[in-house]
């Protein structure tokens, strides 16, 4: 269909033309926009959706496994990151100091290596 001088082009298709929708396959999209989509999936829980979605086929796999799709994920979500590995360590180390002061230290001995910890 030619466009002529009276149609009206709206979000790419143009006025009144239907556009087919055939389900296309996960197959036809192309490599680069499935990475570009799984780049901007959120880093929170990030081992189980990946782990999930590396399944879906060779080629998600594919993109998933690549040092390259990984250091872009990582710079983009940086801080995310970040935050998320600082709250783990400081969760740990609660759990340290609950057993410590359960079994083992008085309260004032935690106190002491606590503070020669972060003077160190």
């Amino acid at each position: 269909m030619a466009m002529g001088d009276k149609d009206v082009v709206v979000g790419g298709n143009i006025a009144g033309v239907t556009p087919k929708h055939d389900g296309a396959a996960l197959s036809d999209l192309t490599d680069d926009l499935i990475m570009e989509i799984l780049l901007r999936l959120s880093p929170e829980n990030r081992g189980r959706w990946c782990k999930r979605a590396s399944l879906v086929c060779k080629s998600w796999h594919r993109i998933l496994s690549d040092p390259g799709f990984r250091g872009r994920y990582v710079n983009l979500h940086r801080e995310e990151i970040l935050r998320q590995q600082r709250h783990a360590r400081e969760e740990v180390e609660r759990r340290r100091l609950r057993i410590l002061t359960q079994r083992h230290l008085s309260r004032e001995e935690v106190d002491l290596l606590c503070r020669v910890r972060h003077i160190s």
